[in-house]
């Protein structure tokens, strides 16, 4: 409130209904400018709908733009521009519209008199009035197109031909100088006209049928200051025709050569201009006027900007007698002819094409060149209010947007550390979820985070530079919002796009990779090349040949003694599901924590490791199940090498690991169904399946309880619960009865 407070005191509040009804132009039909309040009718807004009601409002005749349009300040780094200041409401590619009150009222000249290049409705009199001219010349300036297109004609010349052809020189009257402007030549204009009329009813292709229109060429008297001098009238527009297709250069080469030409020469031209416009006003007193600048301006760069090509026309098929046509529009835009104001905007420029090319279709398939569809268009009637305001949506919702965004950075912070808390990816490896399936995830989340392309790899950057863009796009007065269908190569946001998704291949591959090669405590882990060995490829795991050097086999009691024998010499049951031959585990210190154990267990029975703390039992377990690498030695549990780390295998064995390791926003069954699914069971099993073990182990009362609110001795046995999913022939339990009173436990 107090910012706009201040921001009201120093700027005075103006309110303006643009593109009015009521008639604010002048006598010639010119819309009078903002600047001149004064002259222009206004209406209080509780008089009319839909304006605020304790505003006094302006009526326009024409739309505001954000940006001053001829602007001398050459302070500013490319200043210098032409543009109209006051554009008008009304756009008309032909002259043969009905005219209305207050934007198209009738000049009161013949047609032939009306063949501008303006597109733009005419003043009273025309736009080669003299009395006008004498006022508005800059009007006419900033207003008219010198169109020149390049043609494909691969139609055996169907389409005709329309070459450039020289300014048509006009006889001023004696005493037509008139206030330093020389007036054109009225009879010139309109013997011509009739003359282009006749040629293109004597030849009925397609660009012959394209009425011709007239660009006034100008330029500033060396001997009067200030006056302007006529040339004379261009004739527009003109065709380049470059021959068929295949034939000589392609058309993006050669408008590339067009446009590389005439640029290096505007640039170049233009910069001398702004040198010499600093020095001229470091040499005066005052400023340069502004009528002197713009001619310095116009008169350099005009013949360039002139000799650069609309775009170009690929004419595939003309047939007037079957009215079929197919033909490609090939327009383009560059940001530095752009912003000069002499080359017409993309859109002016395909419209004005199209709708020549429209009334060209039809005089040639009804063979009458007088033939003619008027194409207008009418903006509607807009509030402009110049009071300060701050959109959410604006420039500060290009801060808030990403600020708010990067609160989620915090959550995926939790998600990763409550991972390594709850330790549920080395979960998931037991029970035989690859490492790439959990990480997957993961990173898809990271990656939802954000201008060489390789900045926005980092995912932070390329968000926060989708949100500004599709943040300034809903603002813009340009363009509409981003849709689906703007999401195209080259375009920022999808630039954006790609480099998350390609950023999220990067990270997921070195996820991967070092979640492989590095050590993270647990897991196997491969030499950095693995992923140039074959995928099938089994690891071999050295033989134990020295193992009499290694234990003292008259240490070994009878019956460790008899198990080695039976195992080694193959005499124990060869169902047993679950067999160690030298299984061995050594660090790099040389330690032992596993020395040769040797045994066969055979089904229906219970084994347990005893032994004091660090005497390795949960190490033998997390070898077994795939979770660390034996050293040396061999295991097969259920029939499968342990070493092979077949997918197979996970599905013969439970555990219940040492420590809890469960999710705690998920309840007792989700955990049972999960791991229900992940050993295979049927669906049809499930249910059977799940509350056969919930019903055994008295976990039914708390079964849809969180397990955040379970107890310890609860979480523990749902942990037991779930190494006996699935029925498998070989369950490890590491400490099950911790936390657990022995007569609450009921199998």
């Amino acid at each position: 409130m107090i910012v706009r407070s201040v921001a009201q005191t120093l700027n005075s509040e103006q309110n303006y209904l643009m593109c009015s009804n009521k008639n604010a132009s002048d006598i010639f039909n010119i819309p009078i400018n903002n600047y001149s309040k004064e002259k222009l009718p206004m209406v209080q807004g509780i008089e009319a709908p839909n304006l605020p009601k304790d505003k006094t409002v302006y009526h326009l005749n024409h739309y505001l733009l954000p940006m001053s349009i001829i602007d001398t300040d050459i302070s500013k780094s490319g200043a210098l521009s032409i543009t109209d200041r006051s554009p008008s409401c009304v756009w008309q590619f032909e002259h043969s519209s009905s005219f209305s009150s207050p934007y198209e009222i009738s000049p009161n000249i013949s047609d032939a008199l009306r063949r501008d290049s303006t597109m733009k409705p005419d003043p009273a009199g025309g736009w080669f009035n003299v009395k006008f001219l004498q006022k508005n010349f800059l009007k006419l300036l900033s207003n008219q197109k010198s169109q020149f297109v390049l043609v494909r004609d691969s139609t055996k010349n169907n389409a005709g031909s329309r070459v450039e052809r020289p300014l048509l020189v006009l006889n001023a009257p004696e005493g037509s100088n008139l206030s330093g402007t020389i007036i054109p030549d009225i009879e010139s204009i309109y013997s011509y006209v009739m003359l282009e009329d006749v040629k293109s009813s004597l030849d009925l292709r397609l660009l012959n049928q394209i009425k011709t229109n007239f660009f006034m060429d100008v330029s500033q008297d060396k001997e009067a200051e200030n006056a302007i001098v006529i040339n004379g009238l261009k004739p527009v527009p003109w065709f380049d025709n470059i021959g068929a297709e295949n034939s000589g250069p392609s058309i993006d080469d050669t408008i590339k050569a067009y446009i590389l030409s005439s640029k290096d020469s505007v640039i170049t031209t233009k910069r001398q201009i702004e040198d010499y416009v600093k020095e001229a006003q470091a040499s005066r007193a005052k400023k340069l006027s502004q009528v002197e600048v713009l001619f310095k301006y116009y008169e350099k760069l005009a013949p360039i900007i002139n000799k650069m090509p609309w775009g170009a026309l690929l004419m595939d098929k003309i047939d007037p007698e079957n009215s079929e046509w197919q033909y490609t529009m090939q327009f383009g835009e560059d940001r530095d002819i752009s912003i000069l104001g002499l080359f017409p905007s993309l859109m002016d420029r395909l419209i004005t094409q199209h709708t020549q090319l429209t009334n060209a279709f039809l005089r040639t398939s009804l063979k009458d060149p007088s033939a003619m569809l008027s194409h207008g268009l009418r903006a509607m009637p807009q509030f402009f209010d110049n009071s300060l305001q701050i959109p959410i949506g604006g420039f500060v919702g290009a801060i808030l947007y990403p600020f708010g965004v990067s609160f989620l950075i915090p959550i995926f912070v939790m998600i990763l550390v409550k991972e390594k808390e709850s330790k549920i990816m080395i979960m998931m490896r037991m029970n035989g979820i690859r490492t790439f399936v959990v990480i997957n995830t993961t990173v898809n989340m990271q990656s939802l985070d954000n201008m060489s392309f390789m900045y926005l790899l980092w995912p932070p950057f390329a968000m926060y530079r989708a949100l500004y863009l599709l943040n300034i796009s809903s603002m813009s007065l340009e363009k509409s919002p981003y849709q689906l269908s703007d999401l195209k190569p080259h375009d920022g946001v999808f630039n954006c796009f790609m480099a998350l998704v390609v950023a999220s291949v990067i990270y997921l591959l070195l996820t991967v990779y070092f979640g492989n090669v590095l050590s993270q405590g647990y897991g196997i882990k491969r030499p950095w090349y693995f992923f140039l060995r074959p995928f099938n490829k089994r690891r071999t795991l050295p033989g134990c040949g020295d193992r009499n050097t290694e234990i003292d086999l008259d240490k070994e009691d009878e019956d460790v003694k008899n198990e080695r024998l039976n195992v080694e010499e193959n005499l124990y049951c060869q169902s047993s599901p679950l067999v160690l031959h030298n299984v061995q585990k050594r660090y790099k210190s040389g330690k032992y924590a596993i020395k040769n154990v040797t045994m066969a267990v055979e089904s229906d029975c219970i084994l347990g490791l005893l032994g004091p703390n660090g005497a390795g039992k949960t190490t033998l377990i997390s070898m077994l199940s795939g979770l660390h690498s034996m050293t040396s030695g061999s295991a097969k549990l259920d029939g499968y090498d342990v070493g092979s780390f077949s997918s197979e295998i996970y599905f013969s064995f439970g555990i219940c690991p040492q420590h809890d390791i469960l999710w705690e926003d998920l309840t007792v069954t989700d955990h049972l169904y999960f791991y229900a699914r992940l050993k295979g069971i049927e669906p049809s099993e499930e249910n059977d399946h799940v509350n056969l073990l919930l019903n055994n182990t008295m976990l039914y009362k708390v079964k849809e309880k969180l397990v955040r609110h379970l107890s310890g001795g609860q979480r523990r046995m749902l942990s037991l619960v779930i190494s006996f999913i699935g029925n498998p022939r070989v369950i490890f339990l590491d400490e099950p009865t911790v936390s657990i009173l022995s007569v609450i436990l009921y199998l």
